[in-house]
């Protein structure tokens, strides 16, 4: 509990060195979050007034992605959580991680990226059938903050998406042709959820998110 204070120290009066070592530091706090993620299934992690400690390090990781641009943080959970190479578990955390910390950041710092982001959390790596449903709630629980996040900001717009993706990448991109791709990810996942009896409270939780998310790609 008194390292996570004095992380949460650090990163207030440090926040211009945040981005170094930002590629080793991210998967320490993740492989933090892993844990208490496992103390939690055993009720061992109690924290101190009234915060668990899971709880103390998403604050912290949503204060970084308030300092950290998305260039630098994006590029290191990515592939990580669209990656098969890591357990369901830790690619969990890792969405956890992205979602704490674009909730951090500006939305409109997060426009230029809304077709990269888009384009991972819609993946088969994510929401494919053979994928776990611990991710696949992850996936659109991110999916959901970042849409909400981005389109009510500054340049959310499908003009706004477009123009700050061409001038961060000088490519031209079709962002219908995206947003139809996206809808059939997730008809697909409603497809394979639907019978919340065969698939309990994870089936429940999966038709929501992905009815949430429709809403927002409207």
């Amino acid at each position: 509990c008194h390292a996570v204070a004095l992380l949460e120290i650090l990163v207030v009066y440090c926040e211009e060195h945040l981005t170094m070592d930002l590629h080793e530091t991210l998967p320490l706090l993740v492989k933090a979050l892993v844990k208490t993620d496992q103390e939690d299934d055993d009720g061992g992690n109690d924290g101190v007034n009234g915060q668990s400690l899971r709880e103390r390090l998403l604050q912290i990781l949503e204060l970084m992605g308030r300092y950290i641009d998305p260039n630098v943080y994006l590029p290191l959970l990515l592939p990580r959580i669209t990656g098969k190479d890591e357990g369901e578990i830790k690619r969990a955390n890792y969405t956890v991680a992205f979602h704490v910390m674009q909730k951090g950041s500006r939305g409109c710092r997060l426009v230029s990226h809304f077709v990269t982001v888009l384009r991972a959390l819609s993946s088969d790596s994510c929401l494919g059938a053979f994928v776990g449903t611990r991710i696949i709630v992850e996936c659109l629980r991110a999916l959901n903050s970042f849409l909400g996040h981005v389109r009510k900001g500054d340049g959310g717009t499908d003009q706004g998406v477009l123009m700050a993706h061409y001038r961060t990448t000088g490519r031209l991109t079709d962002l219908n042709l995206m947003l139809v791709s996206c809808k059939e990810s997730l008809h697909e996942v409603l497809s394979l959820y639907d019978d919340v009896d065969w698939h309990g409270s994870h089936g429940m939780d999966i038709v929501q998110l992905v009815a949430k998310a429709l809403t927002l790609l409207e």
